[in-house]
């Protein structure tokens, strides 16, 4: 895959930063790697230059848009408003969904350790108050105890599993489907 696919735009993209003198580096064609490339000592002021100017336009651009006085409308030129499209909609739908369903998980933890206190992977398997499978009762205090232990520990399962799998990555997901739909127009 690295000799067929990838190896030629890294040799052309090479080519372009060497042109551009962007870069301190070049591709050996004997030993097929990449390595430093002769510069003179103009050559990497010129080289340190262009990265701190890089800097500072970066770091002068995201001050301008987070502490400018401009309107939101000015900060936002040239992006139309779109209307959410209908996978926008379902996906909305789907996170409203998850969001009062993300409490069933713990409650039903809480009640299939009512029904059978010694069934694995709960805490009421764990205590010393299941003896070979067989639950013999703790004081009603501890019992309570246990069962809020289970509910607070797989609440916090469900809320921070769903937030990598269903933030991070679904709606990831469609936020890249709507970016390039708005390039498809």
């Amino acid at each position: 895959m690295w000799t067929t696919s990838f190896r030629p735009f890294l040799i052309h993209h090479l080519r372009v930063c060497i042109f551009l003198s962007c870069t301190l580096c070049r591709w050996d064609v004997t030993s097929e790697q990449i390595v430093p490339r002769d510069s003179t000592k103009l050559g990497i002021f010129y080289q340190k230059c262009q990265l701190i100017s890089g800097v500072v336009y970066a770091i002068g651009i995201t001050l301008k848009i987070s502490r400018g006085k401009d309107s939101t409308a000015e900060k936002c030129q040239g992006t139309p408003a779109r209307l959410p499209s209908i996978l926008d909609k379902v996906m909305v739908a789907f996170l409203r969904l998850l969001e009062t369903t993300a409490l069933l998980v713990p409650i039903i933890v809480v009640a299939i350790q009512l029904h059978n206190p010694c069934a694995l992977p709960f805490l009421g398997s764990l205590s010393p108050y299941c003896v070979n499978s067989a639950w013999i009762p703790p004081p009603r205090l501890v019992h309570v105890v246990m069962l809020l232990t289970d509910f607070w520990m797989w609440l916090h399962f469900v809320y921070d599993g769903s937030f990598y799998i269903f933030y991070a990555f679904m709606t990831s997901i469609v936020i890249m489907l709507d970016y390039l739909e708005h390039f498809e127009k």
